[in-house]
């Protein structure tokens, strides 16, 4: 949470240059992302489709959340559920099932849970904000076993996701995912970090960073197109710097826990 000083600099005072730079460069990126429709001929009012504003609501909440993730503050947890429904929302208009299930079902009681955990810790400290915590080797082992095990059942779970909605809805089969290997390790990755972020560990920010290897196979997979047609490289270069976003995000948090639970340690050893 902000401090009084801090509230009274504002938003903009209360950032440092790097998360200021942070906040220009991904806020354009999303504002290219939005008005990208136009520059490849649509109408002006087709930018403004409800959908079209929820997935704008999205980027720029998704910005937020990475500022203050990193900086360790609650009022993250009001950006993330936003993004989280906006996101959510878009991926069910675009029939993309496994990221409606991931969102909804899988991340966004986890978020509620956090919140909750960060209150909590804020309200025992003295000076009004979370406790950081670090993982001893026991914690490691056990999250990596885990994360091995929840990969298994949900990359089965993906398998034969197509069959398991047509049992239970009936109607036409969805297509399969065609990825279900690396779709699955990346969900269970980002459920992994998101747990660990409201447990208000560092380590969170291992399984952020490792969220990010899709970024690698996103632009290898741009170079690897073989016909480069506007529509093509927009979507392309959108979907680059949203994984760009996220992954110096990660990065960047990871810096500053680390920087602010040594600093807490310290003070807390005088």
């Amino acid at each position: 949470m902000m401090s009084q000083v801090e509230t009274k600099k504002g938003f903009w005072g209360s950032l440092s240059n790097f998360q200021k730079g942070f906040f220009i460069i991904f806020i354009l990126a999303s504002i290219f992302s939005f008005i990208s429709p136009v520059l490849l001929g649509s109408k002006m009012s087709d930018l403004f489709t409800p959908l079209a504003i929820i997935g704008l609501i999205c980027s720029v909440t998704g910005v937020l959340t990475s500022i203050y993730q990193a900086r360790g503050e609650i009022i993250v947890y009001l950006f993330l559920i936003i993004n989280t429904l906006t996101y959510a929302w878009v991926s069910y208009k675009g029939a993309l099932y496994g990221q409606v299930i991931q969102n909804i079902i899988l991340l966004l009681p986890i978020q509620i849970a956090g919140l909750i955990s960060w209150k909590k810790s804020m309200n025992k400290s003295t000076d009004n904000k979370i406790e950081i915590k670090k993982f001893n080797f026991i914690q490691w082992v056990i999250t990596i076993i885990s994360l091995l095990i929840f990969w298994f059942i949900y990359y089965e779970f993906l398998s034969h996701l197509p069959q398991i909605l047509h049992a239970i809805f009936g109607g036409k089969m969805i297509a399969p995912d065609p990825s279900p290997k690396l779709d699955s390790l990346t969900t269970v990755l980002t459920v992994m970090a998101m747990f660990l972020t409201s447990r208000r560990f560092i380590e969170q920010w291992w399984f952020w960073i490792f969220c990010n290897i899709g970024a690698v196979l996103f632009i290898e997979g741009l170079f690897k197109t073989k016909v480069f047609t506007g529509s093509v490289l927009v979507s392309d270069l959108s979907g680059a710097l949203n994984w760009i976003q996220y992954g110096v995000g990660a990065i960047y948090g990871f810096y500053l826990w680390k920087k602010m639970y040594n600093e807490r340690k310290r003070t807390h050893s005088i």
